[in-house]
């Protein structure tokens, strides 16, 4: 019996439940519209000011104690207020909303897009089924020009070096959608070395190739759809040239030898940043050809002739190269003997005998791999009335007789007789100059050929002589 005294009264309270919806009084919508509205602000609307007020109505009254619970988004942020019907209405609102609950600010040219949604609870806090409003879209900010940015780095009056990147830095400007930037050479900015826009707040300049020596200035502004910011303070900065002129020596080879009583000196002198000033030889002044050539003859004095260029470009830097040129008198062309002979560390020179490397006891060897004999070379070519130099960064030495010059390099099958490159041994590509005993051995037959001279070989005794016609 109770069972049954049960189901009735559940069924009679939901009789009456649902008489109360269908009688209007809830508004209750199963589709279509939703039944409940924002009316203000309109849709689409800019509110330009810290705080505004949010108004509706219904589609029908609503009893009172129901409540409107409005949900506000605004950069993500959500927030939500509520508003309790006092009395039976088809309005509700207004509502307060501040911007300041979203831990936002309003400034010039900052628009928010925001979106707005309403539904009904009943005095219980259930949301009232169907009775929930569609999406409102409106925005708030102040829709006018950005504000003009500040200029970050490089520092106002900042001087580069001529090998530092230039980058130019401002601040972001809330509410700008990109930048004007100006680089000119004038402060007036009469004319433009670059006016462009960007999207970000920094631009690398360093494509531009700007030259040295000169002062830039540049100012920024922002835009945005609704206008663009007055410009920025003009900073300006100054490019130095901090890089040195390059001198380049053609002739003659430092540390050579010459029995010639004077020596052309040639080569170029280049700065690309802000051009050469001036370039000194021994502390005297010298012109350039094309802006760029020298070409001078100097008379030597015996022996060792020391040479330093200078060179000066328009910002002060400075370069210097230093040569030396030893001349030696030629001896009078004369008949020349000589006599060698293989593991004997005498030689005789026009029959007077004398060691072949002082003080060293070196001998001619052969090195039995190729069956050639090399000797310490400088003895003989000096025996000759030649001058012999080394280059310890090449390995090369040098030996000049009369007309001809010889380059040689350790290890190298190769060598230039007056500029051209032959092979030592025609037959064997093996000989080279080697090192033995911390001395430089070469090749006998080449060298002593080269030079004008006859070689003649005597296995029986393993004896050489070299003679020289003059």
């Amino acid at each position: 019996m109770k069972k049954i005294l049960t189901f009735l009264v559940v069924n009679l309270l939901l009789f009456s439940i649902l008489s109360y919806y269908h009688s209007g009084l809830l508004a209750f919508e199963t589709g279509g519209d939703q039944g409940i509205h924002i009316t203000l602000p309109s849709e689409g609307n800019i509110i330009d000011s810290d705080s505004f007020e949010v108004s509706g109505k219904f589609d029908t009254v609503q009893p009172a104690d129901y409540t409107v619970c409005l949900s506000i988004t605004v950069k993500s942020i959500n927030k939500e207020y509520s508003y309790v019907l006092s009395k039976p209405s088809n309005e509700w609102g207004p509502i307060t909303v501040s911007i300041t609950d979203f831990g936002l600010a309003l400034s010039s040219g900052t628009v928010f897009d925001c979106t707005a949604v309403a539904i009904l609870e009943n005095s219980t806090g259930i949301p009232v089924i169907g009775i929930k409003s569609r999406v409102y879209n409106f925005k708030w900010g102040i829709a006018t020009a950005p504000l003009s940015p500040n200029l970050l780095s490089p520092q106002n009056n900042f001087t580069f070096s001529s090998n530092e990147e230039i980058y130019l830095k401002w601040s972001e400007v809330e509410g700008a959608e990109g930048y004007n930037i100006q680089l000119s050479n004038s402060s007036s900015f009469e004319e433009f070395i670059l006016n462009k826009k960007l999207t970000s707040n920094s631009c690398d300049l360093s494509n531009l190739s700007l030259p040295f020596g000169k002062t830039y200035y540049w100012r920024i502004s922002a835009f945005n759809k609704y206008g663009t910011s007055n410009w920025s303070s003009t900073w300006n900065f100054l490019i130095r040239d901090t890089i040195a002129p390059i001198i380049k020596l053609t002739s003659p080879i430092d540390n050579s030898s010459t029995t010639d009583s004077i020596v052309h000196i040639t080569g170029t002198v280049v700065d690309n940043e802000t051009g050469v000033k001036e370039v000194e030889l021994n502390g005297k002044a010298i012109s350039l050809s094309g802006g760029k050539l020298f070409d001078i003859t100097v008379n030597l004095k015996k022996g060792k002739n020391v040479f330093v260029l200078v060179a000066f470009d328009k910002a002060g830097n400075k370069a210097s190269k230093s040569f030396t040129v030893t001349y030696q008198e030629s001896k009078p062309k004369e008949k020349v003997v000589i006599n060698l002979q293989i593991e004997n560390p005498l030689m005789v020179v026009n029959g007077v005998s004398q060691e072949i490397d002082p003080g060293r006891g070196t001998k001619p060897i052969i090195i039995p791999e190729w069956s050639r004999t090399v000797v310490p070379i400088r003895a003989i070519v000096e025996a000759l009335g030649g001058t012999i130099s080394w280059n310890g960064t090449e390995r090369k030495v040098t030996i000049n007789f009369n007309d001809t010059t010889i380059e040689l390099w350790i290890d190298s099958p190769k060598a230039k007789v007056n500029g051209i490159w032959k092979w030592i041994d025609n037959n064997n590509h093996d000989v080279r100059p080697v090192i033995r005993n911390d001395r430089t051995m070469l090749p006998l037959r080449f060298v002593a050929e080269s030079l004008g001279c006859e070689v003649d070989w005597y296995p029986e005794t393993k004896a050489i002589t070299i003679t020289y016609q003059g």
